[in-house]
């Protein structure tokens, strides 16, 4: 009868013990899951760098200008501050420089030892300051939605003789008109879609995006004295926006 005691006692304290075992076993278990599904406290924000490349062209542009033949490319470099409120929304700010190069050729002509294309192009070079707003429905993809405020700073308008025989002349030569006047503040609308990459110490997004101007770009033309001397604006009435497809990378520092 003893014995049967004993080996009861034993059987009871080797169970409890594996059961102890078993669940501090299942709490740490429970911990690291939890710790890997990513659930953090909101807010939360991280700092990075934007890149921008893609291209560019004209909307709404005028038909008695001839044909909307305008192309280019838009470029942005600069700095993303990504606020995440949930794990579903973010408010995503940008500060970026911005470069909008777009020409078209107006025609083709000859002369001593070589034909060339006329080319004509617009430069404007600004300062862009996009406030997005990001909805994240899974892990790893992001649509976006929002105004970019545009602050123009430089623009130069140009025409080039590009030779299909550069040893006789010079194509880089141009002439610049200094009379075309763009608008200091133009808003844009921004769509955008993209993937995102995450790791212990960095977080990655590749996306595209669609940018379109809502307000006119051309200010219009200065009407002067001279070549060298500017004048009252005039209004050209020129509805022209630009517009932008762009592959977008964010970098961001965790």
């Amino acid at each position: 009868m003893k014995r049967i005691l004993m080996l009861v006692a034993i059987v009871s304290m080797c169970l409890g013990s594996n059961g102890f075992a078993e669940e501090s076993e299942y709490k740490s278990f429970d911990k690291v899951t939890s710790s890997s599904r990513g659930y953090s406290t909101y807010p939360q924000q991280i700092f990075g760098l934007h890149v921008g490349m893609g291209i560019s062209g004209y909307w709404d542009y005028p038909s008695n200008l001839g044909e909307n033949d305008w192309l280019g490319m838009a470029l942005d470099l600069g700095f993303v501050l990504k606020y995440q409120i949930n794990h579903l929304f973010a408010v995503v700010p940008e500060f970026n420089f911005a470069v909008s190069m777009i020409s078209r050729t107006v025609g083709h002509g000859s002369s001593l030892y070589s034909d060339y294309t006329k080319k004509e192009s617009h430069t404007i070079l600004s300062v862009g300051l996009p406030i997005l707003f990001r909805y994240t429905p899974i892990e790893y993809f992001y649509a976006e939605a929002g105004l970019r405020l545009n602050i123009n700073f430089h623009e130069q308008h140009s025409f080039e003789d590009v030779y299909d025989d550069d040893s006789f002349h010079n194509s880089g030569s141009s002439s610049v008109d200094p009379d075309w006047v763009v608008n200091t503040f133009v808003p844009a609308l921004v769509l955008g879609v993209g993937g995102i990459i995450k790791t212990q110490s960095k977080e990655i997004e590749l996306g595209v995006r669609f940018v379109l101007d809502v307000r006119r770009m051309e200010q219009g033309y200065r009407e002067g004295s001279n070549y060298y001397e500017e004048g009252t604006v005039v209004d050209s009435h020129n509805p022209t926006k630009i517009f932008a497809v762009q592959f977008v990378f964010g970098y961001y520092f965790i």
